[in-house]
């Protein structure tokens, strides 16, 4: 059986401007709006994981100098 996750997004009022710039973007690089929003969590997702790891090192760095 194969995996499946989902996640729904919803903008509405202010909102509505940040879906309309993300529309555009996706756009100009020729993307459909659902891979240019998948791609953009990605990148941050693995943003996060790397400045985690980063700071994991340096916490056993410093914790190792006690």
């Amino acid at each position: 059986m194969r995996q499946v996750r989902r996640i729904d997004l919803l903008w509405e009022g202010d909102d509505i401007e940040i879906y309309e710039r993300l529309k555009q973007r996706a756009i100009s690089v020729e993307k459909e709006l659902l891979e240019f929003v998948k791609e953009i969590i990605e990148r941050e997702s693995n943003v996060v994981a790397t400045a985690n790891s980063v700071l994991v090192r340096t916490v056993q760095r410093l914790s190792a100098r006690v």
